[in-house]
């Protein structure tokens, strides 16, 4: 261990060491047997491989959209099959770069039936929806969503005249020393009560439950 002026510092890890008067060693032992691997020159490639990232959780949750007042976007309900993109990076606190990630909270005012889909911007649109909703329904999901270079993610609104608002929550980054890790995955749907997809097939009754594997 070394300490830096962030704290203390992880420099690397001892095997088979016979230290004198260490773990119970006589004090007398004079062996030179110990193997050290050193650790502080590969750690930015154990975060970012092995743990994928850090979560920063913001202090206050930071608004990045709000079509109703034509915040991070112009003002006006979402048409039908519209995509809109917004930035989050470098806006309420977030990082302007090194961010991998963000954990939002996604708000949608629906008119009419619809649902939305969170994705960065520019990437292929997933076929899943992020949040659903009914006619005169306001409901909200959350959501962590990849950042892409541009720092830029977009909303994808499928039904006519919905509002949507997204709050983020925290982040994700490389940088720092703690907090859980974020690996992001190809999209994969697990469960399917319709075809059957993930467990039986069938509407699930009312205060019942859909097991999936």
């Amino acid at each position: 261990m070394r300490d830096l002026a962030t704290g203390p510092e992880l420099v690397a890890l001892h095997s088979a060491s016979y230290q004198a008067g260490c773990l119970g060693t006589d004090a007398t032992e004079t062996r030179d047997t110990a193997t050290e691997a050193r650790v502080d020159n590969v750690r930015d490639w154990v975060r970012q491989t092995v743990r994928g990232g850090t979560f920063v959780r913001l202090p206050t949750s930071a608004s990045v959209l709000d079509t109703r007042s034509g915040l991070g976007a112009p003002a006006g309900a979402r048409p039908a099959g519209s995509l809109t993109p917004f930035q989050v990076a470098g806006v309420g606190g977030i990082p302007a770069t090194g961010v991998s990630a963000v954990l939002v909270d996604v708000t949608v005012v629906a008119a009419s039936p619809t649902f939305l889909t969170l994705l960065p911007e520019g990437a292929p649109r997933p076929p899943l929806s992020t949040v659903n909703a009914t006619a005169n329904q306001i409901i909200s999901n959350t959501a962590v969503v990849p950042v892409p270079a541009g720092g830029r993610i977009s909303v994808y609104s499928h039904g006519p005249g919905a509002h949507v608002l997204v709050d983020v929550q925290g982040y994700y980054t490389t940088s720092g020393s703690s907090g859980r890790g974020f690996v992001p995955v190809d999209h994969t749907r697990l469960a399917d009560t319709r075809s059957g997809l993930g467990g039986a097939a069938g509407v699930v009754p009312a205060r019942g439950r859909a097991p999936s594997r």
